[in-house]
């Protein structure tokens, strides 16, 4: 399945230049260090090391550049356009998103997925599932012809398309990742904790409901009355689960309940076999013991060839790199 545009991070870098711990400049893509040091293709010539560096959190050197691939975008080609969905019931919802997100070429660029109590606590809308679709077409026909996909396809499972202002605004700032760039639409509460997990296609709705239950659960037992973020996204062959929650950092009761919740529900995730979205911090400490020895020992090897003296960001991964 090919990821949404955007998202596909390791296809739209062609080569990243890398200072080791010895002091080797390491220029990654296979046929970046062949004849002329262009980097143009991964695969020929030898192994690509372009993705060892990308969320090693700078355990394994420094990055000092990167070569990008460019586009054009024609100048007739419609604007990414984004639009919302209502459900009522969780089953006609996933089944959407589960419908939609198989397709390969995706006809959609971002698929998001809000429950009903982020709908109305967080964006303030109507208490129900919510979709987001977002698309961008070759031409007007083409982009057109998307809209009609989406439409039969929401309608095919009980969703009515939403032309509400507020709601057209919401699904914009979700498709073009405002709230997380910024937080500034939704994180006026205070200080806010995000946990995220990937899973695959066929346990994302499990895993969304593990992380909104155990992350309640848990802020209730606590005292702590927050407002709660929750939402799935589809990046390809993956399915990412985020919930935010805020609390008040100057109250050390808040602020142990807040690292304590993060610490459980990341347990809890991880101990279900789905990956959390970490790449540094406490977490990336804590995920790494659930690494598979083979993979502990990789790492350790890796760590060791790149790095011998121990210099570039040590204990990033706890104990392990």
């Amino acid at each position: 399945m090919s990821d949404p545009p955007g998202w596909n991070v390791n296809g739209y870098i062609n080569s990243i230049k890398v200072v080791l711990g010895n002091g080797d400049i390491l220029q990654t893509s296979a046929c970046a260090n062949f004849g002329r040091g262009v980097a143009y293709a991964h695969e020929p010539g030898g192994p690509c090391t372009t993705p060892l560096f990308v969320g090693d959190a700078g355990a394994f050197g420094i990055k000092v550049e990167a070569t990008l691939r460019m586009f054009k975008i024609r100048p007739e080609q419609p604007k990414r356009e984004a639009e919302p969905a209502y459900f009522e019931t969780e089953e006609d919802a996933f089944a959407c998103y589960k419908e939609g997100v198989l397709y390969d070429p995706t006809p959609s660029e971002q698929w998001s997925l809000v429950t009903p109590y982020s709908a109305r606590t967080a964006m303030m809308v109507e208490e129900k599932w919510l979709m987001v679709n977002a698309w961008q077409g070759f031409d007007k026909g083409d982009h057109e012809s998307k809209r009609r996909w989406w439409h039969e396809i929401v309608k095919k499972h009980n969703g009515v398309i939403s032309d509400n202002p507020t709601m057209k605004f919401v699904a914009e700032g979700l498709a073009s990742g405002r709230p997380y760039q910024e937080l500034g639409v939704f994180g006026t509460g205070g200080r806010y904790v995000m946990i995220e997990a990937v899973a695959p296609f066929g346990e994302c709705q499990a895993c969304l409901n593990t992380l909104r239950h155990e992350t309640r659960t848990r802020l209730e037992k606590g005292g702590v009355v927050s407002r709660m973020s929750e939402c799935m996204l589809s990046l390809g062959a993956q399915q990412v689960c985020s919930v935010f929650f805020w609390y008040d950092d100057s109250n050390p009761v808040e602020s142990k309940v807040a690292i304590d919740t993060f610490r459980e529900v990341f347990e809890a995730v991880a101990g279900k076999g789905w990956t959390p979205d970490v790449t540094h911090g406490y977490a990336a400490k804590m995920m790494s013991k659930y690494w598979k020895p083979s993979y502990v020992n990789y790492m350790r090897a890796t760590k060791k060839a790149l790095d011998p003296n121990n210099i570039m960001n040590p204990g990033v991964w706890g104990e392990v790199i």
